[in-house]
């Protein structure tokens, strides 16, 4: 046999492929799918038709008539829509839609576009605070000024626990260390000038404190944690080093103060509620402040004892050393 007579239809083979090929065609057309993309489109575009002519706005929604278990029948008329529960406009999220002359409706939902996308963003979107980001660099010790800061916002995720917040004023600030562009600031970038105790001239070792050697100025770098910060009280200190003008007073450079030493000359006090006595005395062994020591009056010759309370000053323990 040769490949001609191999693939030579008969004539009743011929007949049946002319009735075969428009049944095929026919069951494609008409197959559920295809009759059902159609009735989805029709329905879909009168319920929009009637959201419009029910004052509801169709641009933010979404007609749910493509669900794939939803069978929609090609109507021969118009199908006929009404709101599910007597809702108007613009809150209609049902509707029910009939084909007249069959048996057939259904409840289609309608959903909202944009309160769709807001819920999703803030179900997952990470909460944020607005912070204060620089927007050049700033070198360290150099003023910081709010003209030199934008308020961005950042997620919490990203966010370091100390912050600087946006209503924080910036009138005497500085930059504690280098900051780049584009840097969150944080309290701890940020340094503010501090009034201490400075050294105006050169005060010796074991020399009793006098606040004419001293000054209070504004400092901004190299602050000791142990600086002092008032004149009060140190007088009745001594300095335990050498001390250079310029330097930053500090609790470790101050030590008691040896108010009385053994053979001076000093002052005694005694008060009562009558009167009040002033006279010498020769203090037998040195004394720091609220320290007891031991005295000899020069006018009675008397052995005394008494409590340091200043530079060469004591005050008596007893009145009967007065009496001659």
């Amino acid at each position: 046999m040769t490949d001609n007579e191999r693939f030579m239809l008969s004539k009743p083979n011929r007949k049946n492929l002319v009735f075969l090929v428009p049944l095929l065609f026919l069951l494609s057309v008409f197959t559920p799918n295809s009759l059902s993309n159609p009735a989805k489109r029709v329905l879909e575009k009168e319920i929009q038709d009637w959201l419009v002519s029910q004052g509801a706005s169709t641009d933010t929604s979404v007609i749910q008539v493509n669900d794939s278990r939803l069978s929609i029948p090609l109507c021969e008329h118009k199908f006929q829509i009404s709101p599910s529960n007597n809702t108007v406009a613009p809150i209609i999220r049902i509707v029910k839609a009939s084909c007249p002359g069959s048996n057939w409706s259904r409840l289609i939902r309608i959903k909202s576009k944009i309160k769709a996308t807001e819920a999703i963003r803030d179900r997952y979107a990470p909460e944020k605070t607005t912070v204060l980001v620089t927007t050049q660099p700033i070198m360290q010790y150099a003023r910081v000024t709010r003209d030199q800061l934008v308020e961005k916002e950042v997620s919490n995720s990203r966010l370091l626990t100390n912050v600087v917040e946006k209503s924080k004023t910036l009138e005497s600030y500085y930059a504690r260390r280098p900051l780049r562009k584009g840097q969150i600031i944080t309290e701890s970038d940020l340094i503010s000038p501090k009034k201490l105790v400075v050294v105006k001239s050169s005060v010796p070792a074991q020399s009793i404190i006098k606040k004419q050697d001293f000054s209070l100025e504004y400092r901004l770098k190299q602050i000791p944690k142990d600086a002092v910060v008032s004149l009060e009280g140190l007088e009745k200190l001594a300095t335990n080093r050498l001390l250079h003008p310029g330097d930053i007073l500090r609790k470790r450079d101050l030590t008691q103060a040896k108010l009385v030493k053994r053979g001076d000359l000093v002052l005694v006090e005694a008060k009562t509620s009558d009167f009040q006595i002033v006279s010498e005395a020769i203090a037998f062994q040195d004394g720091y402040l609220g320290e007891q020591i031991k005295l000899t009056s020069l006018d009675s010759k008397r052995k005394i004892k008494a409590t340091v309370v200043g530079q060469g000053k004591v005050s008596a323990l007893s009145k009967k050393w007065i009496t001659k």
